[in-house]
């Protein structure tokens, strides 16, 4: 019996456009069972990002990590 690969699937919780004017997504990422939710920005440059809910990390177009605090529901980078 072969197992089948996992499928990475989300479901968009909310978007919105932030502060700087970027436009950003919450989304609800999950291999069947197993969901977690993370936060999806996109730049107007077509860059882009993920964020943990706990606003620990980022990652930009995937070329690594970074940290970032959290102010008043407005995600800063530093």
């Amino acid at each position: 019996m072969s197992q089948r690969p996992l499928r990475q699937v989300y479901t968009i919780i909310r978007t919105g456009i932030n502060s700087k004017g970027n436009c950003y997504s919450i989304r609800a990422y999950g291999s069947y069972s197993s969901y977690r939710t993370a936060y999806y920005y996109r730049n107007r440059d077509g860059s882009f990002y993920y964020a943990n809910t706990d606003g620990s990390t980022y990652w930009n177009d995937g070329k690594g990590k970074s940290r970032f605090i959290r102010l008043n529901k407005t995600f800063t980078a530093t």
